[in-house]
């Protein structure tokens, strides 16, 4: 074995050399030799900056012979011992490109940025990539970093718009699509440029982003005559009506924003999602009762930011008078199952559970959602309707194999025993009304529900009841079940 002082004889001999190749540029291969010599007592940075040499050195080796896997590894090996030796930019990036290693790529590329000039079209290209796999904010720092003139390019400033958007940084973003709309309407060169034909070809959904933009960055009129001319270019009434009473919201003026809110209301639209009845919740029970919407714009449907589909249950109870217009909205509209949604939440919290009941159990076979199951294990529970609550716990299971959707309203049930032996007894019962074919979905059901809650014995019962029975989903059932049962084991 090699002492440590003969290894870095070789280290340094070789370091010698090679960087005297490599870096040496100006030396001829004719110039006198340089001498060597060994140095017994290194400091850390020296012994780093010669094993980075050596390594750099192998690395170029390797890169003649095209190894450029084990090259690049030479390379990043290198930079750890000495980050002045070895440019990421000329040696390492440049390589996990070509090796289409895309996350090493961005990573040391994001560090480059931050140390030196890096390229623009590794810039553009990372930044795209970035962009691609939704990672915004770092896409947006590394279009940032660009030079003005990159910037300046409409496809990149529109972009900038885009991810500004996506970061919350509405006034950039404005700023940014502003700019890019200034040049469509007015530079002919920006118009029939590649990047303004692809943006034209589509205007709705470009326009409707700059307004969805504008209003969230108050600048209103903007908004509404972005609005307006995505609707001339496809008309669509009732997102327009939307539209114009998210913006008059904004500017405080709550009749008008009704009006415009009845537009939609009165096409039987339901593309929006649960926006406009959350806006229409606002403009009557809200803050926009009395003022200005802070966050008019919070909920609006854009072109890559997809409506919302459920309801977020308010923190104070809906008033009767808007239970009235939720009410009314719904029996002019009875198959749009978003509204239904909505109406039935809004109900629950208001405690009138036997209405909203009626109203969760017709939406969950007219078109079945999580919300629903959610809502309905909340009411059964609330009001002791235990056997429905194993049907519907069976049925979620069933589909499942889980009870984790509905994690938060079990809560309470985890904790009350009385209840689930109740439950349990009913489900025994059912297993031995149908003792040639019980429901799997009930069973599972059980054994996660008596896991969960700790009473690992009854929990045990019904997993063996479950997996002796016929039925899809037994197996991840099974893997659910063990990671229940692990929980309850760890201290």
């Amino acid at each position: 074995m090699r002492s440590d002082l003969e290894r870095r004889w070789w280290l340094g001999c070789l370091a010698a050399v090679l960087i005297a190749a490599f870096q040496g540029r100006g030396q001829n291969l004719e110039d006198p030799p340089k001498i060597t010599t060994v140095q017994d007592n290194l400091s850390e940075s020296e012994d780093d900056h010669v094993e980075a040499a050596a390594l750099f050195a192998h690395g170029r080796v390797l890169l003649q012979r095209r190894e450029l896997a084990d090259a690049l590894r030479r390379f990043q090996r290198a930079w750890r011992f000495d980050q002045d030796l070895v440019s990421i930019m000329t040696e390492i990036v440049p390589l996990t490109v070509a090796l289409k290693r895309e996350d090493e790529a961005t990573r040391y590329a994001l560090i480059a940025a931050k140390q030196q000039e890096v390229p623009e079209d590794i810039l553009l290209k990372l930044a795209a990539l970035l962009a691609e796999r939704d990672q915004v904010d770092l896409a947006l720092s590394l279009y940032l970093k660009c030079p003005p003139e990159v910037q300046n390019n409409l496809a990149v400033q529109f972009e900038i718009g885009r991810l500004a958007r996506l970061t919350g940084e509405f006034a950039q973003s404005a700023d940014a699509f502003a700019d890019v709309w200034q040049r469509l309407e007015n530079d002919e060169t920006d118009r029939n440029s590649v990047p303004g034909q692809r943006l034209l070809e589509k205007p709705e959904m470009v326009y409707t982003l700059f307004g969805e933009c504008f209003l969230r960055a108050k600048r209103l009129d903007d908004a509404e005559k972005a609005f307006r001319i995505a609707d001339t270019a496809k008309p669509n009434p009732a997102l327009l009506g939307l539209q114009m009473a998210m913006v008059e919201s904004a500017r405080g003026h709550r009749d008008r924003a009704l009006e415009e809110l009845d537009k939609y209301f009165d096409s039987k639209s339901s593309s929006a999602g649960m926006a406009p009845y959350e806006l229409l919740e606002r403009l009557l029970d809200g803050p926009d009762a009395e003022g200005p919407a802070e966050d008019a714009a919070e909920t609006a449907p854009t072109p890559d930011q997809p409506a919302k589909d459920n309801a977020a249950t308010p923190s104070r109870k809906p008033s009767p008078h808007l239970l009235d217009r939720l009410r009314a909205l719904s029996a002019a509209d009875p198959d749009n199952a978003m509204l239904g949604y909505f109406v039935a939440d809004r109900l629950r919290g208001a405690d009138q559970l036997d209405e909203a009941r009626a109203a969760f159990e017709k939406l969950i076979k007219q078109a079945p959602a999580a919300d629903g199951y959610v809502a309905l294990a909340d009411i059964y529970f609330r009001q002791r309707s235990l056997e429905p609550l194993v049907t519907l716990l069976g049925d979620a299971a069933g589909k499942t194999s889980s009870l984790e959707p509905l994690a938060a309203t079990l809560a309470p049930l985890l904790q009350d025993a009385a209840a689930r032996k109740e439950m349990a007894d009913i489900a025994r019962a059912i297993a031995q009304n149908k003792p040639a074919d019980p429901p799997l979905g009930t069973t599972m059901a059980l054994a996660l529900l008596e896991v969960q809650a700790g009473d690992v014995e009854s929990g045990g019962q019904f997993l063996e009841l479950a997996l002796g029975q016929s039925g899809p989903g037994k197996g991840q059932f099974a893997v659910n079940y063990a990671f229940a049962l692990l929980r309850q084991e760890q201290p």
